[in-house]
């Protein structure tokens, strides 16, 4: 891998990890496109993805230092909106992790595959097209349910498959059970941050174990840094846009878009 694709890779998933297109189906597209692209397991996959993880972080810092802060505040309704939240996000991210770890080998599998890509763009433009029935019943988090926040995490889990985009699945299926339309972004970004994390210290694990300590701290591994920091800050901005596009009921414009994505793969891509 050379610094222009490791860059050229993190500019793909800093645009497309909050858009609803999936960006694990664009990076899996661009790197079959790559002559002889190769990484460590999907280590660099995960990597652009801390980048984008970061930068929810950094976008969100108010709201979370707010939360945290409020688990251990003296003031009880505080407390326990906070508290509530937490469970909320453990809620999701557990289903989260067990549908991630079995469908592990599926997902490196069905990466370099392009009909199963394409398959995937093309159900996660159905998804997008179903936001367009939800109810609008406004409920924000101190409504939202632990059963709730469980079936959003088995969605994120599903969101694994390459192709099938994580935003697009978590926020439309939010809005299908009445959430609110900015809230349900919102809690789309933060059940993302354990679940990367998670996939984060698995990966680079598996990546010491069959490397070593030197792989780390050489060129190849700089390289997956510097995607991650084109991405983190590529991502930052793009977070905006689809909070903007969901407050204005536009989510379903990206479903066009994610269904011919997904037929030009299976039908042009080898």
């Amino acid at each position: 891998m050379t610094w222009l694709e490791a860059c050229l890779l993190g500019l793909v998933q800093g645009v497309t990890e909050f858009l609803p297109v999936s960006s694990d189906g664009h990076l899996s597209a661009a790197e079959m496109l790559l002559p002889g692209f190769a990484q460590v397991g999907v280590l660099f996959d995960v990597m652009v993805h801390v980048g984008t993880l970061v930068a929810v972080v950094v976008y969100f810092r108010k709201t979370l230092a707010e939360d945290v802060a409020g688990l251990f505040s003296r003031k009880a309704a505080q407390r326990t909106a906070s508290w509530k939240l937490a469970i909320l996000v453990i809620a999701a991210t557990i289903p989260t992790g067990i549908v991630g770890l079995l469908l592990k080998q599926v997902t490196e599998e069905s990466k370099t595959d392009p009909r199963f890509v394409g398959s995937m763009e093309i159900l996660t433009g159905l998804f997008l097209l179903l936001s367009v029935f939800a109810r609008e019943r406004g409920r924000d988090r101190a409504s939202t349910t632990v059963w709730d926040a469980i079936l959003i995490g088995i969605l994120q889990g599903l969101a694994v498959l390459p192709g099938l985009s994580r935003s697009a699945s978590t926020i439309a299926f939010a809005l299908l059970v009445g959430l609110a339309r900015r809230w349900s972004v919102v809690f789309s970004f933060l059940i993302l941050i354990p679940a990367v994390v998670g996939a984060s210290i698995l990966e680079i694990s598996s990546a010491w174990q069959e490397k070593g300590a030197s792989f780390f701290t050489g060129p190849d591994f700089a390289k997956y840094i510097g995607g991650a920091v084109v991405a983190g800050v590529i991502g930052y901005f793009a977070i905006g846009w689809l909070i903007r596009a969901v407050v204005a009921k536009r989510l379903h414009w990206f479903a066009v878009y994610c269904i011919l994505f997904g037929l030009a793969l299976i039908l042009f891509v080898r």
